[in-house]
């Protein structure tokens, strides 16, 4: 009968041990954010990005992402306290903006459910002792591989990693400093110093180019909007749900402008402008005249950017040119170009801001813009905009709906 006991007591043991093994992982997941604030350094990755963080949290309160950097650019300072948000660009804080936010990727995801979890005892990393443990894990999406180090000598969890199970996956390695004199507290907001340091950042990309290279591509752009009328198409990254933008313009102010993609998002709606008055209308929709003035009304041409439909500039967005350079003909498509590239900065109401990098592909034999494209932090084309001149184009106004009461349209026709 005691030997009988013997075995059953020995065949509970690897349970029980792994019973407290389980629950030693759980409480040291849960430690991170149960111990209070801390200085955090992450990485995060999968095929498509490679992103640092570095920050303070305090758990479940306020979180501070002081720097960023994601495939080698560097992003923005942020700063997330209750339901708001705070955005530094490098000329200074914006004003807060109501936001929903977590911990998301700093820390471990919750829920989650432990599939297998493992022990791994003392284990070294970068010539310190801590105690890890390794857990299968699964949440509602996907399946993950998640260890965490403990450091010994305090009890607190120091590292965190996270393997997903597939290239879309995104891991995970963040190591953490607790530090309980953290206070995350709303930054101080000078506008005009932020719109001073842009005008300055501007001015220096201004001045790092050569005067006669930018004057010749202003020349070009101003060209292309006061000699021909044209057709034109873009297609690229815009916003989510809109593939597009397609249209027709006819100097020195008329414009047709269709947005593609899903009505719900914007997909099929449609600008009208013909010198000062705007006409507008949602995708199967009836025209409907705007009572604000023409974003083209007054316009300096010598403002515009090239890309005349880039989508804020039908929303009153002046566009500046900054560096730029001349790099000669090149033979694409068996037809001859001259090259340009400059930047494309934007005014918003705080800051004049480089919203892109162009290049500008001129046709030799007509002197005017064929196509431009938008640059991606990579150098990647992100947004094409090709052009067709037809000196026969035409923009009409729209036929209106009839007012109430009245059977017979508004004459007119586009």
């Amino acid at each position: 009968m005691a030997l009988k006991h013997a075995f059953i007591a020995l065949a509970l043991l690897p349970a029980a041990a792994y019973a407290d093994c389980e629950s030693a992982a759980g409480k040291a997941r849960e430690s991170i954010l149960a111990s209070g604030p801390f200085h955090y350094s992450s990485r995060q990755w999968n095929k498509n990005f490679d992103r640092l963080e570095v920050g303070m949290i305090e758990p479940n309160k306020a979180e501070h992402i002081v720097e960023t950097t994601q495939n080698g650019q560097r992003g923005h300072e942020t700063i997330y306290i209750d339901k708001q948000s705070w955005d530094n660009d490098g000329f200074g804080w914006l004003p807060p903006l109501a936001t929903m936010w977590s911990h998301q990727f700093r820390v471990p995801d919750s829920p989650y459910q432990a599939v297998k979890t493992k022990c791994l005892g003392d284990v070294e990393i970068e010539a310190k002792r801590l105690i890890g443990y390794e857990v299968e894990a699964k949440n509602s999406v996907q399946m993950f591989t998640e260890k965490i180090f403990v450091d010994p000598d305090t009890g607190l969890s120091v590292r965190y990693e996270r393997t997903g199970d597939r290239p879309e996956a995104i891991n995970v390695i963040n190591t953490y400093r607790y530090d309980a004199s953290i206070r995350i507290e709303p930054p101080e907001i000078d506008l005009a110093s932020r719109k001073a340091k842009s005008l300055e950042a501007f001015q220096r990309a201004v001045d790092s180019a050569d005067a006669k290279c930018r004057q010749e591509v202003i020349d070009k752009i101003d060209h292309s909007q006061t000699s021909l009328p044209f057709r034109y198409e873009i297609a690229g990254s815009f916003w989510s749900g809109i593939s597009g933008i397609h249209g027709t313009f006819v100097p020195p102010g008329s414009v047709h402008n269709t947005l593609d993609g899903a009505p719900y998002h914007g997909g099929g709606s449609e600008t009208l402008i013909i010198g000062n008055r705007v006409w507008r209308r949602g995708a199967r929709r009836e025209w409907v005249q705007a009572n604000d003035p023409s974003p083209l009304a007054g316009a300096a041409s010598a403002s515009w950017s090239g890309g005349l439909f880039f989508p804020g500039y039908l929303n009153k967005v002046p566009n500046h040119v900054g560096g730029a350079a001349c790099l000669g003909e090149i033979e694409k498509d068996q037809s001859r170009y001259r090259l340009y590239e400059y930047e494309v900065y934007v005014d918003t109401d705080t800051a004049r801001i480089l919203a892109s990098e162009r290049r500008m592909f001129v046709d030799a034999a007509t002197d005017l813009p064929a196509f431009f494209e938008d640059l991606g932090y990579r150098g990647q084309v992100v947004r094409r905009e090709t052009r067709t001149y037809d000196k026969d184009i035409t923009i009409t106004p729209p036929s209106l709906a009839p007012p109430p009461g009245q059977d017979t349209p508004v004459p007119g026709r586009f």
